[in-house]
């Protein structure tokens, strides 16, 4: 009997680890320190600061839902000294991520940013559930990939989740 219950106990605290440990919400990290191949953002506000080359101008997505999903772009200004964003959204097309893929085998879409980001700096904001320049931002979550993690200075707000959890997919 005090078999049984025990193997019952164990058998319920692996169930909960395997189900709770693996998602997370609202990490940050510095691009040095990032582990995995890309990032997860669900929440507005969220955000990746990287810097522009002409070799790195873009990024990869992919969107949980099959709808838009909208970025902002955020500059520094050093009069303000503040970073500030010109009132513009980044419209990307739905891109589906298949559940549970991995992102090696994914079906990344590349965005190429516009010239004028070469050698800056810059901000992609997650916008969702509300109005920038007239135009409505629905929600959606992007999974947002890099050619080379080194470009990326900061992570803010990166999740993990059951349909794409980071430690699963993208190490």
């Amino acid at each position: 009997m005090k078999k049984s219950i025990l193997r019952i106990f164990i058998f319920l605290i692996i169930l909960l680890i395997l189900t709770f440990a693996s998602t997370w919400k609202n990490r940050n990290y510095s691009g040095a320190d990032f582990p995995y191949k890309g990032a997860l953002f669900c929440h507005d506000g969220d955000y990746v600061e990287f810097e522009v080359s002409e070799e790195n101008n873009g990024f990869f997505y992919m969107t949980h839902y099959n709808r838009e999903v909208n970025l902002e772009p955020y500059f520094w200004d050093s009069e303000k000294n503040k970073w500030v964003g010109k009132g513009t959204t980044i419209i990307l097309p739905a891109n589906v991520y298949p559940v549970g893929e991995n992102f090696k085998y994914a079906p990344w879409n590349w965005v190429s940013l516009q010239q004028g980001y070469s050698g800056k700096t810059i901000q992609l904001r997650l916008v969702e559930n509300r109005t920038v320049n007239n135009h409505y931002c629905p929600s959606n979550d992007i999974i947002i990939k890099f050619k080379a993690n080194d470009q990326v200075r900061y992570w803010k707000g990166v999740d993990s989740e059951s349909w794409c959890d980071l430690d699963q997919v993208a190490k």
